[in-house]
């Protein structure tokens, strides 16, 4: 049973008590009044509104849209950043590329194909093929090359370089199940150092290099038909092809 303070229920009967609710209200809700313990008056205590937090310092909460839109700004200069740092490592490669000629480089050891070298390029366009019988990469590229060399033959000539450890006959067999038709040497030496294959250098009529990389590289196409432009295609008797060298090891 709630037990009522004595002054509380003179004020009461005088009609003075400062509860909204009389008290005989009160003893007809047993159940809120068990659910909510009323304070020393006999009075259920009114509940505040739950403020939201805030941070020591003040700071008003960061709205979602904010984060947004940071992250926007963010995103477009990370984007701006990216390409100006692609498109100077572009010039860089071009200019590198500008200052070296074809007299640069030296083919190692024949192995297979046409027996032609570096002499043999006087206005041609040449393709160098850095490559490897033990890289995917390089194997997968081999049937692109051997499309070029047949697509520009008599204006280009292509040396497809091996420079993996690897033995003659393993180089001749790959060379053979692909039906390469091109001149194959043990590697290639020149200024420009590379790390990774398979690696192309592009070489104009006049001996400049015009690309090197992956030839995989949309430029590397491009720099194929510019330095083709001005070829001057072969005319009479010309070296015995790959499929010739290939007929010979099988008649072996």
């Amino acid at each position: 049973m709630t037990r009522f303070r004595p002054s509380l229920l003179r004020k009461a009967k005088a009609g003075q008590a400062p509860a909204v609710q009389s008290l005989a209200a009160l003893a007809r809700r047993p159940a809120l009044a068990g659910k909510q313990p009323l304070d020393s008056h006999g009075i259920t205590p009114t509940r505040l509104p739950v403020r939201s937090h805030r941070l020591k310092s003040g700071c008003p909460a960061i709205s979602i849209t904010s984060i947004m839109k940071a992250l926007l700004r963010f995103g477009f200069t990370l984007v701006l950043t990216c390409g100006a740092l692609v498109a100077a490592d572009t010039k860089t490669a071009a200019a590198a590329a500008a200052s070296h000629n074809l007299s640069q480089f030296r083919l190692g050891e024949f192995i297979t194909g046409p027996q032609i070298t570096l002499a043999d390029a006087k206005d041609k366009a040449v393709v160098i093929e850095a490559w490897g019988v033990h890289c995917g990469p390089c194997l997968a590229s081999l049937p692109h090359i051997e499309s070029l060399a047949k697509r520009n033959k008599g204006k280009m000539l292509v040396f497809g370089a091996h420079s993996q450890n690897a033995s003659d006959e393993e180089v001749k067999q790959v060379v053979k199940k692909n039906q390469l038709s091109y001149t194959i040497t043990k590697g290639v030496n020149g200024p420009i150092n590379f790390s990774g294959i398979p690696h192309a250098f592009v070489f104009d009529t006049a001996g400049a290099l015009i690309f090197h990389g992956h030839p995989a590289d949309k430029d590397f196409e491009n720099a194929v038909r510019k330095a083709t432009r001005g070829a001057v295609a072969s005319t009479g008797s010309r070296p015995a092809s790959g499929l010739d060298a290939l007929k010979a090891l099988q008649a072996k």
